[in-house]
């Protein structure tokens, strides 16, 4: 583990972390966290009422003043501020889907399929992606797949760029906190299921955490209910009653074990959704803790959830984002950007470094040739010539050398072109573990691995077609399937 640390201690100094905040975004607060040089920043600004609805953008011009007053709250600088941008909205749809136990290069085409099917909104004009879940009862892989309209999210991503703001990804509230609870909620047992309530401006996210991730996520519009200076505490109870017996008879209905546990997310209507779940379900509630970042208010919990994505390396990022794939190629565009301007920075300071040593070494240098030219004068006549001679028979025993090593060359026969044109076939596609050529008699055997059998096939059919070669063969007894995907093969050709 410890050279593992250390190479990642010299990955991120050859190529420095951009830093990515977590931004939140309801219908009455922008919340935003970011982790800078180990030190955490947190600022928020306050929406005017009208702007958004439901997460909807109502006013853009006032939801883009939002954005600029939140940025003149931190240091930016000029560059724009990537983020992973965490949505309190009731337009977000989840569904979860299963699958049978395929080959991984035919799992992404099935998960996109299904994906497609389960659509609650027409899938053309859907934002949509899924997460990977675990192994269900039967065996099947299982899914949570999420669906946003574009036309809902597209002007609050066009309004965040124009405020100086890069998304990154673009999840919900409920995935947001679930990362918390999974990654910093380590009082928890999350072999058994639970049942996470968190209450946002208007309704509540029920979620279903189970193996440590969401697994169900629920929406409920209580605004009515809740907006009320006095509530009434009997619709309330009313409400919580119908919709939490939905979300935990969905889960049973799908899993053979029941929830006996939940978390109250915040400390608004805690006693009295506690005082329900304990008496009506019999459900264990537990008060909502982390391990770090505990001087945090419950409501910044999303923002936490989606700056701990952003603390992720882009390949371990298999999260659900539900934003257009420019929004990842733009990101990685500024951060090739940055790693260059880093490192034209370090790459001229070390140049000037050694331009200033070379002028020392080249004084010194000048200055030692002089004493050696004064030194030289006074060395003895016949000295000169017997060195003088040694030389020149060292000079004919090395041309001699030379002469021999030429025309050894010319001899040789030259099988670089051959790999190249192996090489060349093998492409991305192809890892080439051994080449074998036997000049003498004219054949040769290459053992690689290839990403599919079809990726084995091709590649024996662009070596066949080579003018370079003959006779080649790729029987199917030769390419072996691997326990990660892939297949390893063994094929043989002739030299024309």
């Amino acid at each position: 583990m410890e050279w593992k640390n250390s190479f990642k201690k010299v990955v991120r100094l050859i190529n420095p972390k951009i830093p990515i905040g977590g931004l939140e975004i309801t219908d009455a607060f922008l919340r935003f966290l970011v982790f800078r040089g180990g030190v955490s920043q947190a600022v928020f600004s306050k929406i005017p009422p009208g702007v958004l609805e439901d997460g909807k953008v109502l006013d853009v011009k006032a939801f883009l003043a939002a954005l600029i007053d939140l940025r003149s709250k931190v240091n930016f600088g000029s560059e724009p501020q990537n983020v992973v941008v965490s949505l309190s909205a009731s337009f977000i749809y989840t569904q979860v889907f299963s699958l049978p136990n395929l080959p991984e290069y035919k799992m992404d085409e099935a998960v996109n399929l299904n994906l497609k099917m389960i659509s609650p909104i027409p899938i053309e004009a859907a934002y949509f992606d899924s997460q990977y879940l675990g192994v269900g009862a039967s065996r099947e892989k299982e899914f949570l797949g999420a669906f946003a309209e574009r036309a809902l999210v597209d002007p609050i991503l066009s309004t965040l760029k124009e405020a100086g703001f890069s998304p990154v990804a673009v999840e919900f509230s409920a995935l947001s906190i679930s990362r918390v609870l999974k990654d910093l909620g380590s009082s928890y047992d999350f072999s058994e299921p639970f049942l996470v309530i968190n209450f946002l401006e208007h309704g509540v996210d029920f979620m279903i955490m189970g193996g440590g991730g969401l697994y169900f996520r629920y929406f409920s519009n209580f605004q009515g209910a809740l907006s009320k200076r006095e509530i009434d505490f009997a619709s309330f109870e009313f409400l919580m009653k119908r919709e939490a017996a939905r979300v935990l008879n969905f889960y049973t209905s799908r899993k053979a074990n029941a929830i006996g546990s939940a978390i109250i997310v915040g400390p608004q209507l805690a006693g009295e959704t506690r005082a329900i779940l304990e008496s009506f379900f019999g459900l264990q509630v537990y008060d909502f803790e982390i391990s770090k970042f505990r001087e945090l208010p419950a409501q910044w919990m999303a923002s936490l959830g989606a700056v701990l994505r952003g603390e992720l390396g882009r390949s371990e990022d298999v999260f659900i984002s539900l934003a257009p794939v420019g929004t990842e190629v733009e990101f990685k565009r500024e951060r090739l950007l940055h790693f260059v301007v880093f490192w034209r920075n370090i790459l001229l300071a070390v140049f000037g470094f050694l331009f200033f040593i070379f002028l020392i070494a080249d004084s010194s240098l000048a200055r030692l040739q002089a004493v050696a030219d004064k030194e030289s004068q006074i060395n003895v006549l016949d000295e000169q010539i017997q060195e003088f001679d040694e030389l020149r028979l060292r000079a004919i025993d090395f041309n001699r050398k030379v002469s021999l090593a030429l025309n050894a060359k010319e001899k040789s026969i030259k099988w670089s072109p051959i790999l190249d044109d192996i090489k060349k076939a093998a492409g991305a596609s192809i890892s080439l573990k051994r080449v074998y050529i036997n000049f003498d008699q004219g054949n040769g055997l290459i053992v690689g691995k290839a990403t599919g059998e079809l990726s084995a096939i091709n590649f024996k059919n662009l070596i066949a077609n080579n003018t370079r070669f003959t006779l080649v063969s790729l029987p199917f007894a030769n390419i072996v399937p691997e326990s990660d995907g892939k297949v390893s093969f063994q094929l043989t050709f002739g030299l024309k």
